[in-house]
């Protein structure tokens, strides 16, 4: 994978992600989900996300999530299918998306011809071996939706598929969840004390995860990280890119580039609406 090609892979990221997260910061999700039966913020989260693979068990939802403590994610998985079935949550999740961009644009925003198609041929050339998350909603049919929710699945498509490939490289790494935080944290991604909040892993089980770390040198027991540890961490998002490049592959680094700006524009409005906080447990930067 080229230098350039690398770039490309993380930029797209950086545009594309913002626009998927319209679904899961702010309240309208678990608004939506709520309307159907659901409780609480998680079960909504974990079940509009997770709805595109059917009414799956809590293993399921853990495996392909990765980074979430097991135990919250049973607290909502499966319950939340007695409550409302996966193609009402899908829908739901589109209820929310569009209510979430009306409230961050003012307006609900117009997505260009170009744009659109740039987009859904980036989603129709993503890699889907190995990637469930992405597989599932790759076959959702959006083609009787507005232009921007189909804008949204499409980056949800790409997002997903890089978040499948992004999994790959961690377990290669030989990493649980708790400890690719911990490694991330420790390599200038967000506070540590972050993901006990948003991933349930209490502090005990996150210092547990940097001893781990610690054991294999790839931090000290002060949670530095050592330069294997920099290593592993660079390597693991390296693997990242190489593993997004099909979409890059595809179009060329023209139209890639082509559809990062034409993004951009969105892209900075919903980072200037504060919707996304920052540090947030994703690890987008704030440019």
């Amino acid at each position: 994978m080229t230098v350039e090609q690398q770039h490309l892979a993380r930029q797209l990221w950086h545009v594309i992600e913002p626009i998927h997260a319209l679904a899961y910061f702010g309240n309208r999700t678990q608004q939506a989900a709520e309307a159907l039966g659901l409780r609480g913020f998680w079960m909504s989260y974990f079940a509009c996300r997770a709805a595109p693979m059917g009414s799956v068990s809590a293993a399921t939802v853990s495996a392909t999530f990765f980074n979430f403590n097991p135990q919250r994610v049973a607290r909502a998985i499966p319950d939340a299918w007695s409550y409302a079935s996966p193609e009402h949550l899908i829908s739901a999740r589109f209820e929310a998306v569009n209510r979430t961009a009306t409230d961050v644009f003012g307006s609900y925003p117009e997505v260009s011809t170009d744009l659109l198609e740039l987009i859904s041929a980036a989603a129709q050339s993503a890699d889907f071996d190995g990637r469930p998350l992405a597989a599932a909603n790759a076959v959702i049919d959006v083609s009787r939706e507005s232009p921007f929710i189909q804008l949204w699945q499409a980056t949800t498509v790409l997002r997903e598929s890089r978040g499948d490939g992004h999994i790959a490289a961690l377990i290669d790494a030989d990493l649980t969840g708790a400890e690719a935080l911990a490694l991330f944290s420790a390599c200038g991604g967000p506070p540590l004390a972050l993901f006990e909040a948003s991933r349930g892993w209490s502090h005990e089980e996150l210092v547990q995860a940097q001893q781990h770390l610690a054991d294999r040198r790839l931090m000290t027991t002060s949670g530095i990280p050592t330069d294997d540890g920099l290593s592993l961490h660079n390597h693991i998002e390296a693997a990242t890119d190489r593993l997004a490049r099909a979409p890059i592959d595809a179009l060329g680094p023209q139209q890639v580039a082509r559809l990062i700006e034409l993004t951009d524009a969105l892209t900075r409005k919903i980072t200037e609406s504060r919707l996304i906080p920052y540090p947030n447990p994703i690890g987008l930067p704030r440019n």
